[in-house]
């Protein structure tokens, strides 16, 4: 008899079980994934490329440290040249101020525009994979850095081709 009681609580408390509403989270995720042609690729190593920075800030020096990460590069086409979309520019959150960055890679400073790349990688080092420093470093505005939560988009282009033919 103590069995079968026990047999019809659980069964109860069963029931009670099932009839319980659901607590639901949703969880999104966004996937890219980018498999480069193994003829030339410019890729962020340790995979940093899809998440923001932060460059620190040094209370001691008043200043911002340059952000330095690593690219790995290579090309079986040619040299590989780069060069800035835009003006690199660090905004304030208000609009008021903002921080002009010096973009360089391979220590080759880019500048804006088609016209004026530069070549961050020759030819022969292109062809074997190479790693190469990519460094954003800011422009001390003339007034001084002010207080304020800044960011910024830096678009940067890399293109390699065959050298004309002799």
């Amino acid at each position: 008899m103590h069995m079968m009681k026990q047999i019809l609580a659980a069964i109860a408390l069963a029931s009670v079980w099932g009839t319980a509403v659901a607590e639901q989270t949703p969880l999104q995720l966004t996937v890219e994934a980018r498999i480069p042609s193994d003829s030339f690729y410019v890729t962020p190593v340790g995979g940093w490329g899809g998440q923001v920075q932060s460059m620190n800030w040094q209370p001691g020096t008043q200043s911002l440290e340059p952000l330095r990460k690593t690219l790995e590069m290579k090309s079986s086409l040619g040299a590989i040249q780069g060069y800035l979309e835009e003006a690199a520019i660090l905004y304030s959150s208000t609009g008021q101020n903002n921080i002009a960055l010096n973009v360089k890679v391979a220590d080759k400073k880019l500048d804006v525009g088609k016209d004026k790349k530069v070549e961050v990688m020759s030819a022969t080092n292109a062809a074997a994979s190479k790693r190469v420093t990519l460094e954003l470093e800011p422009v001390k505005p003339s007034g001084g850095y002010l207080a304020g939560q800044y960011s910024a988009v830096v678009n940067m282009m890399f293109e390699s081709v065959t050298p004309p033919a002799q």
